[in-house]
């Protein structure tokens, strides 16, 4: 786990959670809300397994939480494995 994965899944939390926001904003139908509130639940179980990995490999992570979701024990992608089309 590096800080770049990290960032990577903070980054692309933070877009899920602003994509869902712009829709729900303009009115999406509440299927769109639904698919876009799933694409954020998944990513904020990456993120949390990302924050997860690298605190048992570090003694010092900053931790942000952006989700009250108990942290999941799902695959964290790699900077360079992961969709970059979120972006």
């Amino acid at each position: 786990m590096t800080s770049v994965e990290l960032e990577y899944a903070e980054k692309r939390l933070q877009q899920k959670w602003h994509d869902l926001v712009i829709e729900e904003q303009k009115g999406a139908p509440l299927p769109v809300l639904e698919r876009l509130f799933n694409d954020y639940m998944l990513a904020a179980e990456e993120y949390n397994s990302c924050v997860d990995k690298q605190s048992s490999g570090t003694a010092t992570v900053v931790h942000r939480d952006y989700s009250p979701l108990i942290k999941s024990s799902s695959a964290c992608a790699t900077a360079s494995g992961a969709s970059k089309s979120t972006m």
